[in-house]
Order: C-alpha cells, then structure tokens, then sequence
C-alpha cells in the first residue's frame, strides 16, 4: 500500500531555513538561510540564483571531462639528419603552470594517454641554426597498436639560414584534433624531421623555465 505525505516545507533542524519550499504548486525551491538557491517549474526549467561551479566532472580517476596539460623540451637537443629522431627531452612545464586534469604521461618522448577522448593538439618547434641553411618538417606521430607503427598526423615545414648579419632562426607551430579510442593501446610522440633534412648544426631549443619546443593537449569532450 502507498502512501504520501504532503507539507509545504521541509526546513533543517538548525533553524536557519534552508530546506525546500514546496508551498506553489508544480514548483520547487531550494533555500539556504531562508534565501532562494535553486528553482525548479512545472516544465523543469531550473533556475540558479548564483553562479554554478564545477571544479570537475571525473571520467576517470581525478581526470576532469574537459583536461589540458603542457609539455616542454627541457634542454636543447641537436638536430639530426635521420629520419624518425624524436624529441625525447620533455618534462611537464612547471613555471606558473596549474594542469587540468592529468591525463598525459610521457616517457623517453613517447607520450600515452589514460583517458579517452577527443583532444586538441598543439605544438611548437623553436629552430637555431649556427651552420649552413637547413630545411627541417617536424611531425606529430600517432601509434594505435602500442608503438609498433606510427604514422604522420601534423607536419609543417620550414628553413633556417645563414646570411652577412648571422643565423636566422625559426619557429613552427601546428594544431590538429584527434581521438584517443583504446588508451592501453595509443601512443604519440614529436618528430623532428620525417625526411633526412635537418642537419647536426641546427639545434632545437629548449629550457626548463620557459616554453620554447613544446607540446599541449587539451581533452574537449568524450570520444
């Protein structure tokens, strides 16, 4: 058998008056200290008197629904003309940095992933060239079988120089979307170069105070 009960408010013990209003029909108000916090109507519209704050949605362990991490070439590395030389000197930027979330891990520059998702990538490459001119395409490399195969999924291209007043440097930077589908199964990692180009007097900067060579993801919804 059921049974209902029926009353226009439910208050706390302590006798501040938060608890439920309930005395208008096809409506509910939530009050703390006798003041409106939330309301709810016959079509179940809801109504926040303040502002609402979410400091993390989980989709796994303390990994928030929306992440982003940053990491950074913490020294300089010298470039190679052999294709396939990765970055592998990367530390997570700890200069004034708060990450979101901690979903990215890295090692040796082989970068893995613990929670799926869609992410955006961002990535930089810093250039110094005390030589001869020098082309070089950096790459973003993706794996899904565990690191056996990788293949190119952001490149760009570019070309230091030496004239009468020295080195000229440079600087490219890409960003792409891609899915993280299986995380026990995704790699990544930084190429310097998919072509033999980049010669052993460029160098590739990095430094542990500041970004320079870098890469960034940032988790924008689920897969």
């Amino acid at each position: 058998m059921s049974s209902t009960i029926k009353v226009n408010n439910i208050q706390n013990l302590a006798g501040d008056d938060s608890g439920f209003d309930l005395s208008t029909n096809d409506q509910i108000i939530l009050k703390t200290a006798n003041t409106t916090a939330i309301t709810v109507d016959s079509s179940q519209n809801t109504t926040l008197a303040g502002t609402l704050k979410v400091d993390t949605i989980n989709t796994s362990g303390n990994t928030p629904f929306i992440s982003a991490q940053q990491f950074r070439l913490a020294s300089s590395q010298a470039g190679s003309n052999s294709a396939g030389t990765y970055l592998t000197n990367f530390e997570e930027s700890d200069t004034d940095y708060q990450a979101l979330g901690s979903a990215w891990s890295h090692s040796s520059g082989e970068f893995s992933c613990s929670v799926t998702g869609v992410y955006m990538c961002s990535w930089a490459m810093v250039c110094k060239d005390t030589g001869s001119g020098d082309r070089y395409d950096p790459s973003i490399q993706i794996s899904t079988d565990s690191g056996s195969n990788y293949n190119v999924r952001s490149i760009a291209w570019g070309h230091t120089d030496v004239d009468n007043d020295g080195p000229i440097d440079g600087t490219l930077s890409q960003s792409f979307l891609f899915d993280v589908a299986n995380t026990s199964t995704f790699r990544l990692k930084f190429a310097q170069s998919t072509t033999n180009d980049v010669a052993s007097t460029t160098t590739i900067l990095g430094n542990s105070g500041y970004n320079a060579t870098h890469i960034m993801f940032i988790r924008l919804g689920a897969t």
